[in-house]
């Protein structure tokens, strides 16, 4: 929801929370004690709501679901999930520039790529957000995840056996 249209809605359940406390001191005043704790039960929930509507507590989350991105179906099915013991093998020739450190990891489908970009490239992209124009062909990768890229610098992809234009090398070259 935009935030202007949130904090619209915000403000008209706290005006209807207000509304039912005045209600609830009325009717307690009246002596009608069952309508007060009511209204004033459903004044609380107004104000809950209308706080959790202004409260960016989801936002962690959106953020989450932005970095990690399972794109493909196919490269993501229970046959060659991330491997469960991880990706451990040391990587070896890989391109100095850009990666301080690789991992990599065979499976029957394909190989999974661990790699963490040198402090030089983190100081130049210290994140990605594939939603942004210059970052959104990231998408592409095969089982790309980035849930560690703005504290470690880690990227983790999928090639699945076969693939020859989302590889290693192309993401290499996305850093040069």
């Amino acid at each position: 929801m935009k935030s202007a249209l949130k904090s619209i809605f915000a403000f008209i359940m706290w005006g209807g929370a207000a509304l039912f406390f005045i209600v609830a001191a009325m009717t307690a005043s009246d002596g009608d004690w069952g309508a007060a704790i009511f209204s004033a039960l459903v004044g609380a929930a107004g104000v809950w709501f209308g706080r959790e509507l202004m409260s960016d507590k989801n936002s962690d989350e959106k953020i989450e679901e932005k970095k990690t991105v399972m794109v493909d179906e196919e490269s993501n099915n229970k046959s060659n999930n991330y491997p469960e013991d991880g990706i451990t093998d040391d990587l070896d020739g890989l391109n100095s520039t850009v990666w301080d450190r690789g991992y990599y990891c065979e499976v029957d489908e394909g190989i999974w790529y661990e790699v963490f970009v040198t402090d030089e490239i983190k100081g130049y992209t210290p994140a990605i957000d594939i939603t942004d124009e210059d970052w959104e062909h990231l998408g592409s990768f095969h089982g790309l995840i980035l849930d560690h890229y703005d504290d470690d610098g880690q990227i983790t992809i999928f090639v699945p056996n076969g693939e020859d234009e989302f590889t290693l090398d192309e993401l290499t070259e996305n850093f040069i």
